[in-house]
C-alpha cells in the first residue's frame, strides 16, 4: 500500500497521523484484538475467549496472515467450542483439513443430535452427511456394546428368582407323590462396591479447583469416515 504512489494533490496514507491508513469494515476494538498477537506481554502464552480469536481469525483470513490463522485454530482447539460452531469457523476460515475432519469427528461422535439451528448454519447437504457419519459411529460403538450389554442381560437373569423343587412332606421320597414346586429368590453378589458415604463438610473448606478442558481427540475409524463421506484429502 505505501509503495503506490499518492494520487495528485493527495498526501500517502499512512505518512502522518493526520492521513492515516483506513481499514474499511474493521472497528478499533477489532484491530487492537489482532494487534494483541504482536504484542502479547506473555510469550508464546494467548490466553483470550472464543470471541476474541474468532475476531483474529476473521481478520487473519481477510488479510491473508496464514500463520496468525493456524495460530487461532491451535488455540480455539484448547477451548470448550461448541461442535457445531466449531465446524463453522473451519469451513468460513479455510481451516487445514486436518482441523475440518477432527471438528466433524467431534459434532458426528456427539450424543445430542442437530438441533434446527444447528441444521441451518450448517446447511441442508452438510447437516445429512453428518447425519450419515452419526449412524456411522452409533453403528461402531453400539457393536463394541455388544459383548458388555450380553454379560449385562445374563447378570440380570441371573438375578431374578429361580425356581426350585421341593418334596412334599406328605408323600416321602421314592413315593408316587409329585414334588411340591416352590420358587426362591437367589441372592448374587452385586458387581459394583457400595460407594462411601460423602465425608462431611467443614466450614471454610478449600473449594477443588475445576479439571482444565481436554481437547477431543477422535479414533481413526472416525476421521477415515469422515474423510470418505465430506471428500476431505
Amino acid at each position: 500500500m505505501l509503495s503506490l504512489p499518492a494520487p495528485s494533490g493527495r498526501t500517502q496514507e499512512g505518512a502522518s497521523e493526520e492521513n492515516p491508513i483506513h481499514l474499511p469494515q474493521v472497528t478499533a476494538a477489532d484491530f487492537e484484538k489482532f494487534l494483541w498477537v504482536f504484542y502479547n506481554p506473555k510469550h508464546s502464552v494467548y490466553d483470550a475467549p472464543l470471541d476474541t480469536w474468532t475476531v483474529i481469525l476473521e481478520l487473519a483470513h481477510r488479510w491473508q496472515f496464514s500463520e496468525i490463522r493456524q495460530l487461532a485454530f491451535r488455540e480455539l482447539d484448547l477451548l470448550p467450542v461448541p461442535p457445531v460452531t466449531r465446524v463453522v469457523l473451519t469451513d468460513r476460515y479455510d481451516a487445514l483439513p486436518t482441523w475440518r475432519a477432527k471438528a466433524l469427528a467431534e459434532l458426528g461422535a456427539r450424543p445430542e443430535p442437530l438441533t434446527i439451528a444447528e441444521g441451518e448454519q450448517l446447511g441442508l447437504e452438510k447437516a445429512l452427511k453428518v447425519a450419515e457419519l452419526r449412524e456411522r459411529i452409533r453403528g461402531r460403538d453400539s457393536d463394541r456394546r455388544l459383548g458388555h450389554e450380553h454379560y449385562q442381560r445374563r447378570y440380570e437373569r441371573s438375578r431374578s428368582p429361580r425356581r426350585a423343587t421341593m418334596v412334599s412332606p406328605i408323600y416321602p421320597q421314592g413315593s408316587t407323590g409329585a414334588p411340591m414346586a416352590a420358587y426362591y429368590p437367589v441372592r448374587v453378589p452385586t458387581l459394583r462396591s457400595r460407594s462411601p458415604s460423602p465425608p462431611e463438610s467443614t466450614p471454610n473448606a478449600p473449594v477443588a479447583p475445576s479439571l482444565p478442558y481436554v481437547p477431543y481427540v477422535p479414533p481413526q475409524q472416525d476421521i477415515h469416515d469422515v474423510r470418505a463421506i465430506f471428500g476431505l484429502e
